[in-house]
């Protein structure tokens, strides 16, 4: 990412525009902070780059008071992404020393190739074992589907049969993106590349990591979902979909999504209150719970209200990450699933 030395056209615009998407960021209606709606974000970015405001710490924290979830895009009359220049100041902000934010990320990053701590080979070795070393198709669960039950990893290693995995590969570096580590972000990148080399289709289990992985591999990569067939069976129950942020905003995965598990279900769909284009972020994108855990945590409580309004019995999902955060919130068996999982019972597979 190129250094900002000025503020772009969506920073100009933003900070002209009386907060019309101010109830579309997830972060600003959980914390109840103005300073973490868009249009301050944006603000405090353009004091920053044209040198009105000094890089102190609080300066740049406000910077991470951002999930990342493109939520603007769909409200928004001239399509911004407030995250697009955040990002960048984010990576601004470390190098200058103003903030320097979990650096245990980089630790685990530098030891294991991930952030999580049940996130390593071992635990790749555990749920796909790659039967094809050979294969043009490369299964790529991403770390927190490696961190999580397992369940949406096993499902998608069933789902494709043949494919190859790569101890190399086990996060995409979006974690280290996010929270502005852009050094050690283009060397992990780069070993993931390498990695990842000859492969012709990625079918990953990481919406965030998925744009990374095209860039530097120049493959097709494609969600499980997208590849999935109709079941032949029902499920007793009816379901509510969480949209993942970074497949919804555009293209026709929700309704592609929809039209697969309204198959699977006997008891049908159940909306939750902000659904497809306009899905709300439960709080685990853009470095959120490392640098902002209440609020990353108020922002699932407010998700998880919003399912517990509907009369569904299951949550459904096709993010890894979003699969581990709702599980914590909502414990039990079956209430939280996997949407590929979901397809293969319904499909009678063993």
């Amino acid at each position: 990412m190129e250094p900002l030395t000025k503020p772009s056209k969506a920073t100009r615009t933003c900070t002209h525009c009386p907060k019309m998407c101010r109830f579309a960021c997830p972060v600003a209606e959980a914390s109840r902070n103005e300073r973490h709606t868009p249009w301050a974000k944006q603000a405090t970015l353009s004091d920053l780059v044209q040198g009105r405001r000094a890089w102190t710490r609080d300066a740049a924290r406000s910077l991470y008071a951002c999930a990342d979830c493109h939520g603007s895009i769909p409200f928004c009359a001239h399509g911004i992404t407030a995250s697009a220049d955040l990002l960048p100041a984010r990576a601004q902000a470390v190098e200058r020393g103003a903030y320097r934010p979990a650096p245990w990320v980089l630790e685990r990053f530098a030891r294991e190739g991930t952030p999580f701590a049940r996130a390593g080979a071992a635990r790749l070795a555990e749920l796909a074992p790659g039967r094809d070393a050979t294969a043009g198709t490369v299964l790529f669960p991403g770390c927190a589907s490696l961190a999580g039950e397992g369940d949406d990893v096993r499902a998608a290693a069933r789902w494709l049969g043949t494919y190859r995995t790569s101890a190399e590969a086990l996060c995409g570096g979006y974690p280290l993106l996010a929270l502005g580590y852009e050094r050690e972000f283009r060397v992990h990148r780069d070993r993931v590349a390498s990695a990842l080399r000859g492969a012709r289709r990625i079918v990953s289990l990481c919406p965030a990591c998925n744009p990374i992985l095209r860039e530097a591999t120049g493959a097709e990569v494609v969600h499980p979902l997208e590849l999935a067939a109709r079941p032949s069976h029902r499920l007793e129950g009816s379901y509510a979909f969480h949209d993942p942020c970074h497949l919804s905003r555009t293209g026709d995965f929700p309704s592609t999504a929809r039209s697969l598990l309204d198959a699977a279900f006997a008891g049908g769909r159940e909306e939750l209150l902000w659904y497809g284009r306009e899905t709300r972020c439960a709080g685990g994108g853009g470095g959120l719970p490392a640098t902002h855990p209440k609020t990353a945590h108020r922002a699932l409580e407010r998700r998880v209200d919003e399912f517990r309004a509907t009369c569904a019995t299951t949550l459904v999902t096709a993010c890894g990450n979003c699969l581990r955060r709702f599980r914590r919130a909502l414990p039990g068996p079956g209430v939280v699933r996997d949407a590929l999982d979901v397809l293969l019972q319904a499909s009678g597979a063993p």
